[in-house]
């Protein structure tokens, strides 16, 4: 398929079989986000696959006891519900036959230009909004190639970002050092059921041209 007929047909999958994926598709799904662009050249990601059942199983369990927590500390009914409707949605990847956990370097930007706005008092969060925070667009950019690739190649994935409110607790199971930070997970596997597009805003919508 072309491009944008793959852009076009990806859907975000969360049923997949048990199918094993061969190692070399792996590597040529990271290899398609190694190719996307990054500001100033820096790469600032690295891609741990997980394949072990019983850590994808440890990963899932610390993702529902976070959820539980917060279910258990607020007062707000309408919070809990949302939260046990989430709790699925949430760790199906442990049922994947292959997790890539996306990590990123958050301190690979730290040039003369940021340096300056922290040096003129502005917090570092504050000083990279003025930079446009550069390394979360560029691991965007990678985990877009990334999931256009496992389509390209037969497969299904989803850009899971709500397992993170179990952060530390992951990087702990997966040793994560110090210097990165887990910015998503994204299971990967042949499909089993391959969702409807979901409604789209119209380019009328979305698009203003300044003529």
């Amino acid at each position: 398929m072309d491009v944008l007929e793959c852009i076009q047909t990806r859907r975000s999958v969360r049923e997949f079989s048990d199918e094993d994926i061969p190692k070399e598709d792996i590597l040529k799904i990271i290899n398609a986000a190694r190719m996307a662009p990054s500001g100033h050249n820096v790469q600032p990601w690295h891609f741990l696959v997980v394949k072990k059942k019983e850590t994808l199983e440890e990963m899932a369990k610390v993702v529902e006891d976070s959820i539980e927590k917060i279910r258990a500390e607020t007062k707000d009914e309408d919070l809990k519900r949302r939260l046990e409707f989430l709790k699925p949605f949430s760790i199906f990847f442990k049922n994947a036959p292959v997790v890539v956990v996306v990590l990123t370097d958050c301190f690979s930007y730290r040039d003369r230009i940021l340096q300056h706005y922290m040096n003129s008092g502005f917090s570092e969060f504050e000083a990279n909004k003025k930079r446009g925070f550069p390394y979360i667009q560029s691991v965007g950019a990678a985990i877009q190639n990334l999931l256009l690739a496992a389509h390209a190649l037969g497969y299904g994935a989803c850009w899971m970002t709500m397992p993170l409110i179990a952060r530390e607790e992951l990087e702990r199971i997966l040793r994560i050092k110090a210097d990165w930070d887990i910015i998503a997970l994204i299971p990967i596997g042949k499909p089993v059921k391959v969702p409807k597009m979901p409604i789209k805003k119209s380019l009328e919508e979305i698009v203003t041209f300044l003529e």
